[in-house]
Order: structure tokens, then C-alpha cells, then sequence
């Protein structure tokens, strides 16, 4: 009797794990994330391809009909931002001690009149979270005055090796 108890638990267990939901990244060994709120900031590969070739197009005509404006208002494709950067954003905590709720991106022009990408947290009231950023254990980063994030990889020049994605090619 014991072990028909004891098959039975196994057999239940083996069940539920196979009508379980798939592991969320978090059991992968991903970043978690909340599923349902991510998905209103989805979008379809050929729409966001749409918009980049769009933002192409219209960028390379505007070059050509103010030849001067490429000089004073560079517009790359895309800025690349390393996954520790990234981190370091939505480690920052508000002034209640709470974690930030997203990353907020400004545009930038510096003093060479190329366009940037200036990230900061935010809180889960919208409001930017202006502080020093964190490592990942808590403490504030030393030896840099780091509020915002910037400096990322510009592309053009650097696109990527082949880069074959679809919101970069022509």
C-alpha cells in the first residue's frame, strides 16, 4: 500500500510538472520579468523594421536636401548600451528605497552635434531616479560621478559584424 502511495505522489508530481507553465527566465537562469507588462511595449519585427528603415530614409533625405546638417545633427541608426549598464540602471533605488521601475531615454545632442542617447532609472511613479547608480550589491559606484548612462556604441561605425538584422539593413 506504501508504495502504490508513493507511485501515485510521483506520477502526480510527474503530471503537474508537465502542465506547468514553461520556466520564466528567471528559472532559466535569465533576468525576470513580469510577462504581461512587458507585452504592451511589444511590438512585430516588421513594424519595428518599418520604423528604422523609415527613420533611414528620412534621415539620408534630409542630408541631401541640407547637405550642412549632417555636420551639426549627426543621427546614427543606434546607440548599444553593455547588459551591465543596463543593470546598473535598474539597480538604482528611489529615495524610499524601492527599485526602479523602468529606464527612461532622453535624446542628446553633445558639443560635436552627434546625437545621444541619455538613459536614467525611473520610479514606479514615472518620476526620473536621480542618483548616484548602484553595483549590484547596493553600494553607490566609486571613482565615477555616474547619474545617467551614455556613451554607448554608435553605429554607424560600429553596426555589428555582418550585421544581418532587419532593422538595420536597407
Amino acid at each position: 500500500m506504501q508504495r502504490k502511495v508513493v507511485g501515485l505522489v510521483a506520477v502526480a508530481a510527474l503530471v503537474s510538472l508537465g502542465f506547468r507553465d514553461s520556466p520564466g527566465p528567471e528559472k532559466a537562469g535569465g533576468i525576470s520579468f513580469d510577462l504581461d507588462a512587458a507585452k504592451k511595449h511589444f511590438i512585430p519585427m516588421d513594424v519595428a523594421a518599418g520604423y528604422t528603415r523609415h527613420f533611414r530614409e528620412t534621415r539620408d533625405a534630409l542630408h541631401g536636401q541640407h547637405p550642412g546638417m549632417k555636420a551639426r545633427l549627426a543621427l546614427e541608426q543606434s546607440e548599444s548600451f553593455n547588459r551591465d549598464a543596463i543593470a546598473a540602471l535598474l539597480n538604482a533605488k528611489d529615495a524610499s528605497g524601492n527599485p526602479a521601475a523602468g529606464v527612461r531615454i532622453y535624446q542628446g545632442l553633445d558639443a560635436a552635434g552627434q546625437t545621444r542617447l541619455v538613459l536614467v532609472p525611473y520610479d514606479a511613479r514615472g518620476n526620473d531616479i536621480l542618483t548616484k547608480l548602484s553595483s549590484p550589491g547596493g553600494a553607490a559606484v566609486t571613482g565615477v560621478s555616474a547619474e545617467a548612462v551614455e556613451d554607448g556604441i554608435r553605429c554607424p561605425p560600429y553596426c555589428g559584424p555582418e550585421d544581418e538584422s532587419p532593422l538595420s539593413a536597407d
